[in-house]
């Protein structure tokens, strides 16, 4: 099947060769690609589902990664990433059983600038969060802001911050696609997709 797309920085501009990575669920590298001059990739990849996609250019220097997770490569699907200095990782959703019509959406944000002054908590100060599923754009109803514990290279504990957000759904929605979108104070942007397979 093949996977194709368009990459571009948060201007709108289309970045030649920028990396896109398949990867398996210990981010081994599985396909890659690299865009040609209009920002196009395109991979030819066996029928399956994918655990992680990563767009990127500059990576550390300029910008942050844009993921999507559980790609579903078993027709031909498009993927455009939009990259910029922030980051969305680990984001994971979930419907609570017996709960409202809600979708509880988890990530831990990152930003450049204090990646780069090597501080433990690299969570942005985000002023805005846009969520789309299914192409339709969502209310986002409750912001929380959670401390995940984790472990440096030397095994030292520490914390950072991340999100726990709740946005509409219909009762009927059974997503298939959750886009997040995120703005710090600086009109910096970070991009997510997840899948639901």
């Amino acid at each position: 099947m093949v996977l194709i797309g368009y990459v571009k920085d948060k201007n709108g501009k289309f970045l030649d060769g920028a990396y896109i990575y398949l990867k398996d669920e210990n981010f081994n590298d599985l396909y890659t690609a690299t865009t040609d001059e209009n920002g196009y990739y395109e991979l030819n990849v066996p029928d399956r589902s994918y655990p992680f996609f990563v767009a990127v250019k500059d990576y550390a220097q300029k910008n942050l990664e844009f993921w999507g997770q559980n790609i579903p490569v078993c027709e031909k699907i498009q993927i455009d990433a939009e990259i910029d200095e922030l980051e969305i990782y680990a984001m994971h959703a979930f419907i609570e059983k017996g709960g409202l019509p809600t979708i509880l959406i988890y990530f831990r944000p990152m930003a450049l600038e204090k990646f780069k002054q090597g501080l433990s908590d690299i969570c942005p100060n985000i002023k805005n969060i846009q969520v789309f599923t299914d192409g339709k754009e969502c209310s986002v109803l409750r912001i929380n802001k959670i401390s995940k514990y984790l472990k440096d290279k030397k095994g030292e504990e520490l914390s950072c911050t991340s999100y726990l957000i709740e946005v509409e759904r219909e009762k009927t929605d059974l997503w298939k696609r959750i886009d997040v979108k995120i703005w710090d104070d600086e009109d910096h942007i970070g991009n997510a997709i997840l899948f639901n397979n």
